[in-house]
């Protein structure tokens, strides 16, 4: 799904919030994306799953795992989670939705639709159409021998100004030593951090 968390919604918590039509759309064990956990419990593309009113986190699994070897320990989170999904249904519509669920000490405390978007596949189809003559039109254009010159003036600028970025560019040695003098490093034992490939 990407490089984010994963979230097990079961799709009773999202009834009240849907209408009958859109709740039908999603799996018995939904899994949504989301950006807001892991800053808190570390890690990065854990999964975790809402049960018995409290969020999980899937824990000390090894990949490939029997689903009854599955290990989940309860979290103590308290923050609003977002978590999203898009799909596509039977019919070939696109869909998007987005929830926000609320978690005190862990349990869900409230829950609410934030965003919904479904484009049907006539549009989809409609749209593919207009990019397609677009970019004939574009590509005809691209030929030009103006629009080709152009084009590697530009690339030979763009190397032009990366080599001459180096070129005045800050020694990471003389940035640390100023750094440590200052006490900036004291402070932020981080500040290096984006100068390190520099």
């Amino acid at each position: 799904m990407g490089m984010f968390d994963e979230i097990v919604i079961p799709k009773s918590y999202l009834r009240g919030i849907l209408d009958k039509k859109d709740e039908s759309l999603f799996n018995t064990y939904h899994k949504f994306q989301t950006k807001d956990i892991e800053p808190v419990f570390g890690g990065g593309l854990e999964l975790y799953k809402l049960y018995r009113g409290y969020l999980r986190k899937q824990v000390g699994n090894e990949p490939g795992a029997q689903s009854k070897n599955i290990k989940w320990e309860k979290t103590d989170l308290t923050k609003e989670v977002s978590m999203y999904d898009t799909f596509t249904t039977k019919d070939g519509n696109e869909c998007w939705f987005e929830f926000e669920f609320v978690f005190v000490n862990g349990k869900l405390d409230s829950k609410r639709l934030v965003d919904k978007n479904t484009v049907s596949k006539a549009d989809t189809e409609a749209v593919e159409v207009m990019w397609d003559i677009e970019q004939n039109i574009f590509n005809e254009y691209r030929k030009k021998l103006s629009y080709r010159f152009w084009t590697k003036v530009e690339r030979f600028c763009q190397k032009l100004s990366v080599m001459a970025h180096k070129k005045h560019s800050i020694p990471y040695d003389i940035r640390k030593t100023a750094y440590k003098t200052s006490g900036r490093l004291e402070k932020d034992p981080k500040c290096l951090d984006m100068y390190v490939d520099s």
